[in-house]
């Protein structure tokens, strides 16, 4: 079992002008202790310590009546003090205009459009950060160059509709992203009812071979569909998602093309917790399933990850949070057998 302890932070600081300008700060500092009881050599760890530090600034100013300008900044860094292992990046930087009943409109690195959807499970990942990544991604949630536009319509604002272009960029000399586009919608059903979907073509390219002769054109297709339910008293939320991601590979070789199909992805996401105010002692129960077909030549591989999550928190005040949360993987992708399950625990204080 491996257990995490966590302690963390969270600033907010909010600046207001005369001209309707507004800058608002927001951060966290976190402070994390792993600790590994198996002796197995595969998943053997020394225990660490790590820091992260992020850094969040969000800007507004009207420019004309009915259009707001904004822009998003968000810096990430940590350090892990066992391995003296540091990293910094950034996870949003994008800038928009927000043109009032017309929509608004965003340019930068920000989130693909298939996280409108995938985000409504995302407090697995909140709660317990697990060896290997789930649910499984051919793409990162966050992405640079995309240009996105959404917009509500209905009295209630109850339909959503954002479109995506991704464009062009290259993550190394011999690896790069062809331009891709996607949508998501999403309905206010009424009664805490919300249902979405969403959709993302992309293609990705590289060199191949000993003299870069060949060049593999995978085609990536993505989308999900779920649900997300608040009762009226904000007592419970339940989640689910269903994603699906299909794998092509083009092999253009010496004037010729083969095509051949690569992977077929299919994950199930559900989470059930208690979200009342009302009650300290909040339960969390979570479950998710990652079903993946390989097509090598005339054979196929399937491979199968079982999660299952139990977790209970205990607000001692609207600030102070105390969180227990505990793992357990069934199946694992590459070697078809139980792996060690872990467990954290965490301190938070907002305000």
């Amino acid at each position: 079992m491996m257990i995490k302890i966590l302690i963390s932070t969270v600033y907010a600081l909010e600046i207001k002008g005369k001209n309707k300008e507004k800058i608002e700060f927001s951060g966290s500092f976190r402070i994390q202790n792993d600790f590994n009881s198996f002796g197995n050599a595969i998943f053997n760890k020394h225990n660490e310590i790590i820091n992260q530090t992020n850094l969040n600034i969000i800007g507004e100013k009207e420019i004309f009546r009915g259009i707001t300008g904004f822009g998003n900044f968000e810096m990430e860094n940590s350090f892990n003090h066992s391995k003296y292992e540091s990293y910094s990046k950034s996870n949003l930087t994008c800038i928009g205009l927000d043109l009032m009943n017309l929509g608004k409109i965003e340019y930068g690195k920000s989130y693909i459009i298939l996280y409108d959807v995938k985000k409504w499970t995302n407090p697995i990942k909140d709660r317990i950060a697990e060896e290997i990544k789930y649910p499984f991604q051919g793409i990162e949630n966050l992405q640079s160059n995309l240009l996105t536009y959404k917009k509500n319509f209905g009295n209630r604002d109850e339909l959503g509709l954002s479109f995506q272009y991704c464009g062009k960029r290259w993550e190394a000399t011999d690896n790069a992203y062809d331009s891709g586009f996607g949508f998501s919608a999403n309905y206010d059903v009424l009664y805490g009812l919300k249902v979405g979907l969403s959709h993302l073509d992309i293609g990705k390219f590289r060199f191949s071979g000993t003299d870069n002769r060949a060049i593999i054109f995978q085609d990536m297709s993505f989308w999900n569909a779920g649900m997300k339910y608040k009762d009226k008293g904000s007592n419970f939320y339940i989640s689910a998602v269903y994603e699906d991601m299909q794998t092509t590979d083009k092999i253009h070789q010496r004037q010729k093309e083969n095509s051949r199909k690569v992977s077929d992805t299919k994950s199930f996401n559900f989470i059930m917790q208690c979200i009342s105010q009302k009650i300290s002692l909040k339960p969390f129960l979570g479950f998710s399933k990652i079903y993946r077909t390989h097509f090598l030549d005339n054979f196929r591989k399937n491979l199968t990850k079982d999660c299952i999550y139990l977790g209970i928190s205990y607000q001692f005040d609207k600030n102070l949070t105390a969180n227990f949360n505990y793992q357990m993987n069934i199946t694992d992708f590459q070697m078809k057998e139980k792996v060690p399950s872990n467990a954290t625990f965490g301190i938070e204080y907002r305000f």
